[in-house]
């Protein structure tokens, strides 16, 4: 399903460049699942949206079945941590939590 996605996302990007860079840095999400035998657990959502501007990358949420919602969300976001270092610092951070209908 998710080589799917991708080929549909492939010919909505069109020529545009940072849509192509985002789909190889999904292919390459979705390589590194199936080399570490997970890949029957990701699925690509490309209706998945974050509202904060500082993600540079892909962005994620994690989903458990028996959960109202999801568990916990987050994403790459490269320039963040530097905006306080001054230098560059790659980074990718989720945040988890349960609310109350959750249980």
């Amino acid at each position: 399903m998710n080589a799917a996605i991708l080929g549909r996302l492939v010919e909505f990007v069109g020529g545009n460049e940072a849509g192509a860079r985002g789909i190889d840095e999904l292919r390459a999400i979705t390589n590194y699942s199936g080399a570490s035998g997970i890949s029957g657990r990701l699925r690509i959502d490309p209706s998945l949206a974050r509202g904060l501007s500082y993600y540079t990358g892909a962005i994620f949420e994690i989903v458990v079945t028996d959960l109202t919602g999801s568990l916990g969300g987050g994403g790459r976001y490269d320039n963040l941590v530097g905006m306080f270092l001054g230098q560059d610092v790659p980074a990718c951070g989720f945040s988890l939590g349960l609310n109350e209908s959750s249980w």
